[in-house]
């Protein structure tokens, strides 16, 4: 049975490649291609595994853009601080 691994953006598909035997069929199998896809500046789109025989979606994950939690410096933070207090 081969996984495939695709990018969906719209009513487009792009096979990025297949999943290798032995790895789980999982959404975090996908967390390599996100990475990829993300570093290349690809952040629209859902990425899924698809069972090549039947076309059916086995597991998806949204690839979107993720700021670091850690602002650069000068920038400024865009999310609450959380207190350390008990």
């Amino acid at each position: 049975m081969a996984i495939l691994i695709e990018l969906r953006h719209g009513d487009r598909a792009e096979v990025l490649g297949t999943l290798p035997p032995g790895n789980p069929v999982h959404h975090h199998s996908l967390t390599p291609w996100t990475s990829r896809l993300c570093l290349d500046g690809r952040t629209e789109g859902e990425l899924v595994l698809v069972d090549e025989a039947t076309g059916r979606v086995l597991a998806r994950r949204a690839v979107l853009a993720r700021r670091a939690v850690r602002p650069m410096p000068g920038e400024a933070r865009t999310f609450p601080r959380r207190s350390t207090r008990p």
